[in-house]
C-alpha cells in the first residue's frame, strides 16, 4: 500500500503545525520571534523567520521551537544585521516518498 499525495499533503502540514515560534540569538541574547511564514513547494517544506528593521548586531544562530517548547532545529548563522533592512531566515525541508 502506499502513501498518497493527499496523505503526503497532510505529513508536511503536520511538521509545520508541530512549530510554535522561532529564536534568534542576537550579540549573545536569545531572542523569541512568530513564524512569519510557512509555504509547501513541491517537496519542500519552508518555514520562514523575519527579522524587521528595528533589530541589528550579530546573529550567531537560529532556531525552530516546537509545541511543547523544545528547539526542533538549529542554524549556525554568521549575519551583521544593520538596522535599515530586514532580514529573512529560512528553513527548508524535503519531505518525499522513496
Amino acid at each position: 500500500m502506499a502513501v498518497t499525495g493527499s496523505g503526503l499533503i497532510k505529513f508536511k502540514n503536520s511538521l509545520i503545525n508541530l512549530l510554535r515560534e522561532g529564536r534568534y540569538t542576537l550579540d549573545g541574547k536569545v531572542y523569541s520571534i512568530p513564524i512569519y511564514k510557512t509555504s509547501i513547494d513541491g517537496d519542500n517544506i519552508n518555514i520562514y523567520l523575519y527579522l524587521d528593521d528595528t533589530v541589528s548586531g550579530h546573529i550567531s544562530q537560529s532556531q525552530l521551537i516546537d509545541r511543547d517548547g523544545e528547539v526542533f532545529d538549529t542554524q549556525a548563522e554568521n549575519i551583521d544585521k544593520p538596522s535599515i533592512n530586514g532580514l529573512l531566515i529560512s528553513f527548508t525541508y524535503n519531505l518525499k516518498k522513496i
